[in-house]
């Protein structure tokens, strides 16, 4: 017998995101979870970067006639708000039929702030522009030291 998985319940907050996001939920149907940067040399330039690439993997992902509020409710319900877990598997399979299977996972930083790694279901061209993305943060971090 299969255990019984138990997800955390929906909050009105997390609703009240889906419709009037903060700038920390806007892309949440993309599977980003914002990172809050820490202050050091060039941040905001590396921050509007990943803004700026977000911007683009939103164009790629969201189907035209889909407002934004509906990806991000489909988000919170069938995949928890979370990369990993399914909370419906209906919701889930239809977010990833209407964003062409475009996922990001995840996105850090290694080796002692020198790179930078976007993580994620993309197409060719998409992989192309984080590997630019990924030099321009590289080139803006070799600057400063």
């Amino acid at each position: 017998m299969f255990p019984i998985v138990r997800f955390r319940p929906v909050k009105f907050k997390q609703v009240w995101r889906c419709f009037f996001p903060d700038k920390y939920a806007y892309y949440s149907y993309l599977g980003y979870a914002h990172n809050i940067y820490p202050e050091k040399p060039n941040w905001e330039r590396e921050h509007a970067i990943i803004e700026d690439f977000l911007k683009y993997l939103d164009s790629v992902a969201k189907p035209r006639l889909v407002p934004r509020f509906f990806l991000r409710l489909i988000e919170l319900f069938g995949n928890d708000n979370s990369v990993w877990r399914v909370r419906n598997r209906f919701l889930h399979n239809l977010s990833k039929r209407l964003m062409k299977g475009v996922r990001l996972t995840d996105m850090k930083t290694k080796w002692n702030d020198w790179d930078v790694r976007i993580y994620g279901y993309f197409p060719e061209e998409v992989e192309k522009e984080i590997e630019k993305v990924e030099i321009k943060i590289r080139n803006l971090r070799d600057l400063t030291m």
